[in-house]
């Protein structure tokens, strides 16, 4: 039965917008782009490219795997160790699975346990494990430091076999978050609730290098949240949380975060220099932004939010990111730079992307991703979806700081681009991209069968392989060389796919070359100028992509000599950011062009 909690984030930018599910219908329109290239003013018949860029490398998929049993089954979790080894946490109904070698064999009661399931990087089952008592149990997020511990941080109402050794080992009442750590075996090592009387939800957890761990969530208690924090009083209403402990399981310090209206977290990451980002969405009632991108609410009912906070737990600067529709933030991550990429769903057709690779909303929602340095000046932003719909943006980055964009769509336009399947199977399928951490799209693909996939997590492994999972109500045709390739039965599966993540040339790297290229104006609205000089040019070929890699326009110019003109047409365009680039036998020559 798909209840509130099953498809929560799969609707919840609707809902709040306003708009029914009913509206997610595919639509493919298409959009004629139809340039001119003159050479020294002589017109040159441009030749029409649809086809995407040949790839040296794109993606491939590895496994897939269901996780379930007779009743419904939800992935929500991923983390991946140094080892190759990915753990898949998430709650379930069934009675019949989770049973091997773990902290809990047996289901707890009620109407949900969490599960935590171990596996190697072939796909093998290592051990599995339930969590929870007699209510209700929910896993939301997973970390790992670097002794190879697992963090799992969830929600629950039940008031026994949830904590041990912890911070707090007494339910506090309606629902608490909780955070349990255990080894490598899955041997538990500590667990504790965390809330007070009112209703709270655990939803991220990350750890630094230090060993230090940090549980985020959002609460209406008022009381046994806060202490030494950024703000230590409950704004009203709903606040997001944060709160860091050491490794054994003592709080440091707690902080509320919000104001007198709605705030929920829903993500938590730290970067290399013991800093914690904060992620979630807000209303506009004050206590959210302050020296960020976005100090002031963009308009509906949320707006997506990202806050960085030091060691201490003080506040480095925050900001609000949205438009004049709902905006919600889903996930953030951080890269060895110290950059951090916000990600999630929006339904405004401004204040979102600028210098992406999608410039333009696709329609009914989109996901979103935004790339901030760490002062927190945005760096790039883009959409992510067609005409039909995209939910449940997630975000993880790999070591060589490729970005990953994963979510659910229901779009048959504006996802794929050299992947693996790249045509929409059900009415619902997950999609996962990859972009450089300049935000061009590398590659994009969809995942799914029929009817209904749903994407609510990705990771990144040690040797450039993703994860992602979710849950699926597709009986055939999804699973393949993992540990479960039958339907578990029930009216959803937990899934987990690993997907090995390839290389590609799309816009081929640029090689030094002798000619000096200059365009103007740039940015441009109709005509562009390109001038190259070199003395010794020989035949060269004008290309002109899109940042996503397509070819739209290729010219052969001959022997153009010492130095030579061309114009470019860019009427028809949409606005946003292409790549020039002139090539010859002695390499090549680009620059990037912004159309007004």
């Amino acid at each position: 039965m798909r209840t509130p909690f099953t498809l929560m984030l799969f609707s919840l930018a609707f809902l709040l917008s306003g708009i029914p599910l009913s509206a997610l219908l595919p639509g493919n329109p298409g959009h004629q782009a139809n340039p001119q290239i003159t050479v020294a003013g002589i017109p040159a018949a441009p030749e029409a490219c649809a086809a995407e860029q040949m790839l040296n490398g794109g993606p491939a998929l590895a496994w897939a795997t269901y996780y379930g049993g007779l009743d419904g089954d939800f992935g929500r979790a991923i983390a991946a160790d140094s080892m190759g080894n990915v753990y898949l946490a998430g709650d379930t109904e069934s009675e019949d699975i989770m049973n091997t070698g773990g902290h809990q064999n047996t289901y707890g009661g009620g109407d949900r346990d969490v599960f935590l399931v171990k596996s190697d990087a072939s796909g093998a089952r290592l051990w599995s494990t339930y969590y929870g008592g007699t209510g209700w149990d929910y896993g939301y997020s997973l970390a790992i430091d670097q002794e190879g511990n697992l963090y799992l941080a969830g929600t629950t109402n039940s008031s026994g076999n949830i904590a041990s050794g912890g911070h707090q080992n007494t339910h506090g009442g309606s629902n608490d978050a909780f955070l349990v750590k255990f080894d490598a075996a899955g041997v538990r090592q500590w667990a504790t609730y965390y809330g007070g009387s009112g209703s709270d939800s655990g939803t991220g957890v990350a750890v630094d290098k230090q060993g230090n761990v940090y549980l985020a969530g959002h609460t209406q208690s008022t009381a046994g949240i806060a202490s030494g924090g950024h703000q230590n009083t409950h704004g009203g209403t709903n606040d997001a949380f944060l709160a860091k402990f050491n490794a054994s399981g003592t709080r440091l310090w707690a902080t509320y975060y919000g104001g007198f209206g709605f705030e929920e977290n829903s993500s938590v990451a730290t970067d290399g220099e013991g800093n914690v980002f904060l992620s979630g969405r807000a209303e506009g009632f004050g206590n959210i932004a302050s020296g960020g991108h976005q100090n002031n609410f963009g308009g509906g009912t949320f707006d997506a939010f990202l806050a960085k906070f030091n060691a201490a737990g003080v506040r480095q600067w925050a900001t609000f990111y949205g438009g004049s529709r709902d905006d919600l933030g889903f996930s953030v991550a951080t890269d060895g730079s110290g950059n951090v990429y916000l990600a999630g769903i929006t339904g405004s057709e401004n204040n979102i992307a600028a210098a992406g690779h999608q410039m333009s909303y696709g329609g009914v929602g989109d996901a979103f991703l935004a790339k901030f340095n760490a002062a927190g000046a945005r760096q790039w932003g883009t959409y992510y979806g067609g005409t039909s719909g995209e939910q449940s943006g997630q975000v993880a980055v790999d070591a060589e700081g490729n970005v990953y964009l994963a979510g659910t769509t229901v779009s048959t336009d504006n996802i794929a681009f050299g992947g693996f399947q790249d045509a929409l199977r059900g009415s619902t399928d997950l999609f996962l991209a990859r972009f450089d951490s300049a935000g061009a799209r590398q590659w994009g693909t969809y995942y799914g069968a029929v009817p209904d996939d749903q994407a609510l997590a990705v990771a990144a492994g040690p040797s450039g392989d993703i994860y992602v999972s979710g849950y699926t109500e597709s009986f055939s045709n999804f699973a393949t060389g993992g540990f479960q390739n039958t339907y578990g039965g029930g009216a959803w599966d937990a899934f987990l796919v690993k997907v090995e993540g390839g290389a590609i040339s799309g816009s081929p790297a640029l090689t030094p070359l002798a000619p000096q290229i200059n365009t103007y104006p740039n940015p441009v609205k109709d005509v562009l100028q390109v001038v190259v000089a070199n003395p010794s040019l020989s035949a060269c070929t004008l290309q002109l992509h899109s940042v996503e890699g397509r070819l739209l326009r290729e010219q052969e110019i001959p022997a153009p000599g010492s130095e030579w003109t061309a114009e470019l047409g860019m009427q028809g365009l949409s606005a946003g950011i292409y790549v020039l680039t002139v090539r010859s036998a002695a390499g090549s020559a680009g620059r990037k062009v912004i159309k007004e």
